[in-house]
């Protein structure tokens, strides 16, 4: 899709102003919309997916492809997380801390013809010979590639890559999670509505050297779902599914019901086709209310990065007859960190590219157990802030049970302790004063602190109201905290954080 003059121009003008370059000189033989759309793509990709920057070579047809994509952190945890469900006993991650390496060299892995071919006609017995993917419109049932599981580095075949193993990813987008799916898999199916879309990803798909997913250019629904039932019978070991979570109107969609595909009415049908399906809804997304209509639900995962929710996985077992078990996940960039915590179930993610490094840390929590809390009301040396993953769990009172700490109140969801707890699922806080709140103490403190942090947990004023009224300013070195206690007493806790 780009000719080398154009991939050249791309870099030339790496971070430049492009609507200088739209309304500029267009050189000849250069498609500068296009390479507009990349090189905007590509400031957004070098720290979402520094693979995907890496390899200028790719296209990116839509800007809402790539807000909406996942990133390549999230991407590999999904790697890991289905590998862990497949193949167990060849999966690295242990209970106590273990290594998942994740090894890519991608510097000779372009195909001359882009690793694809667009096939707008029937390739139930098509064949790859050369590693390609396919777009199609019709019948997949037959479709093989005689080199799936090359040597893509040259020298070993794809890291983690069980014989095996075949998945189908039901609303490709972009295509990172599919790529990074696919480099554990046998065979990959992709399945994309949108054609321009659908093409650009098999491009990709090529200059990726992902020579393993077969790329179909169909919706799932159509046609009766047609495309799922021709997937009947490939021997699918699982279906992930990202349904589309914005209305005909552009609004978002709340109700997973509302999702495009319809994930609810399409569960019997999808478990026709594989025994576990892996959905992801939106982070906002109710846990309960979207497990009452997910019944056959493993598995809740709660995906953090930075202290941020990402994605919110549901893992959906045909034969499952317990509860889900609710995971929070905590991805991490390793260079951000120095420690690593011993008691927590540790995956270090790593992928070496020729151009970029990316290491990454995974910590899972185990949060089904409801727990009991002990509360108290006079603020320690420490205070600890639940992190969003754990709020977004309901795992108030666990935190206070598990990590031995006091909480302040049944609805503040600020912990205390004398000693520091550096394993506490959140941000943690040296203690200098508390003051009782009032309109006189929180002036005598803004003339102290002109600039703080102030945050109101479970206060008559919220944070906003709170900054007003006090005068003071976003910054400085401290964080201020309002709060009511578990007697009922309002409080300003001011605290600097620990590092």
């Amino acid at each position: 899709m780009l000719k080398p003059e154009e991939i050249q121009y791309i870099l030339e003008n790496d971070g430049a102003e492009t609507s200088r370059l739209l309304l500029g000189r267009h050189p000849a033989g250069i498609n500068v919309p296009l390479c507009v759309k990349c090189i905007e793509a590509r400031k957004k990709m070098k720290i979402k997916a520094p693979l995907w920057h890496s390899s200028p070579s790719l296209v990116y047809p839509f800007s809402v492809s790539v807000e909406q994509g996942s990133s390549q952190a999230t991407a590999l945890f999904k790697q890991q997380l289905i590998l862990e469900h497949l193949r167990p006993s060849t999966s690295s991650t242990s209970t106590n801390g273990g290594t998942f390496v994740d090894k890519t060299d991608i510097s000779g892995s372009t195909s001359t013809n882009g690793g694809a071919f667009v096939d707008e006609t029937n390739i139930s017995s098509s064949t790859s010979t050369n590693g390609g993917a396919f777009v199609d419109g019709t019948d997949i049932s037959s479709s093989t590639s005689t080199n799936r599981g090359a040597f893509v580095d040259g020298k070993q075949n794809l890291s983690g890559r069980a014989r095996g193993i075949i998945t189908a990813d039901l609303t490709g987008g972009m295509g990172i999670d599919s790529f990074f799916i696919s480099r554990i898999a046998e065979k990959h199916y992709y399945f994309e509505r949108n054609t321009e879309l659908c093409e650009a990803t098999a491009y990709n798909f090529g200059q990726l050297g992902a020579e393993n997913i077969i790329v179909s250019n169909r919706d799932i629904t159509a046609d009766g779902c047609a495309a799922l039932e021709e997937l009947k019978g490939q021997g699918i070991d699982l279906l992930y599914i990202d349904p589309a979570r914005r209305l005909a109107d552009g609004k978002k969609a709340i109700l997973l019901q509302d999702y495009e595909p319809n994930v609810v009415d399409l569960q019997e049908k999808m478990f026709e086709v594989s025994p576990l399906i892996l959905v992801k809804v939106s982070p906002m997304a109710d846990i309960s209310l979207n497990l009452k209509l997910l019944p056959n639900a493993s598995a809740v995962y709660i995906v953090t990065v930075d202290n941020e929710c990402k994605e919110l996985l549901f893992l959906l077992n045909r034969n499952n007859k317990k509860a889900p078990d609710i995971n929070v996940v905590f991805l991490y960039n390793k260079l951000n960190i120095n420690k690593i915590q011993n008691n927590k179930s540790e995956c270090a993610i790593k992928s070496n590219l020729e151009v970029s490094d990316f290491e990454l840390i995974v910590q899972k929590d185990n949060v089904t157990e409801k727990g009991v809390a002990t509360y108290t009301s006079q603020v320690k040396s420490y205070l600890y802030e639940l992190g969003k993953g754990w709020l977004k769990a309901g795992a108030f009172n666990l935190a206070s049970q598990r990590y031995n700490c006091e909480k302040l109140a049944v609805s503040t969801h600020l912990y205390t302790s004398q000693e520091q707890i550096n394993e506490f699922p959140g941000k943690a806080y040296r203690v200098e004063e508390v003051i009782q709140f009032n309109k006189k103490s929180l002036k005598e403190l803004a003339k102290r602190f002109p600039k703080a942090d102030i945050t109101a947990r479970n206060f008559p004023l919220d944070t906003n109201a709170l900054k007003k009224l006090s005068g003071i300013k976003d910054g400085g070195e401290r964080h201020i905290f309002a709060t009511t206690l578990h007697n009922g007493d309002k409080v300003l806790i001011v605290t600097n954080p620990t590092h």
